[in-house]
């Protein structure tokens, strides 16, 4: 039989909060009410406990708490009673004691000093900062900085809340992204575009998005440096019409990531006399797409594309594609037209080596 929980704390692990241990319990429970999981009040309860472990030790009144005591709080070197074994404190910890702070100025308790003046906000995005500074329990520079983006993206959605929807929103927040990415980020290179691709070690690079189309034998037989970012699906059916104008023929097999895919491009490409579209659908619930992206020939295609990839760090490193050499757009498309004839110099070269090994 499993006992049920009787609360979010761990007592072991607890500091003794003295005189204020009442005050921690209220506020516990305050944040329980505001919808907080165990693990988030635990957090807070030990911040709390410390902070007010730490004010006995200091032999500090709970009335005279202000900044200055929770910045000295946050440079102390912890020999405060308990199991903690960690002599700092991080920001995050002190952030959670301050929140303690303010429930106590909430309550009456300690004095409440005046907020930073706080950006001006319409009428209808005003409550937006209120549900962030008491649910989510964020800086007022975090609030100021969300505040700041909706309003911009305010005047596009319109003032009828009841008319968005899904489309409306993201097509907002994708013209807002591309605005910003118009942005000035190099002097000497002013059509330098910021580029995010979710990469853990780099979140952000620099410069312009470059396509490499590869076939048969590692050739690449089209390439483009595009003055702005496209969207990866917009690419595929004109690298196929690219593909038939060069070789004289439909491709067989058509690889690529989860971004080219949609519904419509795979229609597409299929009405163009394409066989097989290999393109993963990561959001499908069909149990039938499902099914067929676990076949064998989507698989081998999907390894086919896997490889590809290869391709691109082949010319970064072969060839200088990591870094532009030239000056201006015309620059960098002549440098990566150079580096990709390059490479399919050497690769034509021993795919006639090889052919003319053959019997």
């Amino acid at each position: 039989m499993v006992k049920p929980k009787q609360g979010c704390s761990n007592h072991r692990r607890s500091m003794d909060a003295g005189d204020l241990a009442p005050l921690v319990t209220e506020f516990m429970a305050h944040l329980r009410a505001l919808g907080h999981s165990c693990l988030t009040v635990s957090g807070y309860e030990g911040s709390a406990r410390h902070f007010a472990c730490w004010l006995t030790r200091e032999r500090l009144a709970v009335g005279n708490v202000d900044e200055d005591v929770v910045s000295r709080f946050a440079r102390h070197r912890c020999r405060c009673p308990g199991i903690r074994r960690v002599k700092g404190v991080s920001e995050k910890y002190v952030r959670r004691a301050r929140r303690f702070v303010d429930f106590l100025g909430e309550r009456g308790i300690v004095r409440r000093e005046p907020k930073s003046t706080s950006p001006a906000f319409d009428r209808h995005v005003i409550e937006f900062p209120e549900w962030l500074r008491h649910h989510r329990g964020i800086t007022e520079l975090t609030i100021g900085r969300h505040g700041r983006m909706v309003m911009r993206l305010l005047p596009a959605l319109g003032r009828r809340s009841q008319s968005w929807d899904a489309q409306l929103i993201r097509d907002v927040i994708l013209a807002e992204t591309k605005r910003a990415s118009l942005a000035y980020v190099s002097v000497f290179e002013p059509s330098t575009e910021i580029i995010r691709k979710g990469k853990a070690g780099k979140p952000n690079e620099f410069g312009k998005m470059v396509k490499l189309q590869e076939a048969e034998n590692q050739i690449v037989i089209d390439y483009d440096v595009y003055d702005q970012r496209p969207s990866d699906s917009e690419l595929l059916i004109p690298a196929i019409e690219t593909h038939e104008a060069k070789l004289g023929r439909t491709p067989r097999l058509v690889a690529a990531d989860a971004g080219f895919y949609s519904a419509r491009n795979e229609a597409a490409a299929k009405a163009r006399g394409v066989k097989r579209v290999c393109i993963p659908n990561r959001s499908t619930k069909s149990a039938e797409r499902k099914r067929e992206q676990k076949k064998r020939w989507f698989r081998n295609g999907q390894k086919w594309r896997t490889g590809c990839e290869g391709r691109i760090s082949v010319v970064k490193r072969r060839h200088g594609l990591d870094r532009c050499r030239y000056k201006g757009s015309i620059g960098m498309k002549r440098w990566v037209g150079l580096g990709v004839v390059a490479d399919n110099l050497i690769n034509i070269g021993r795919a006639m080596e090889n052919q003319s090994r053959q019997p």
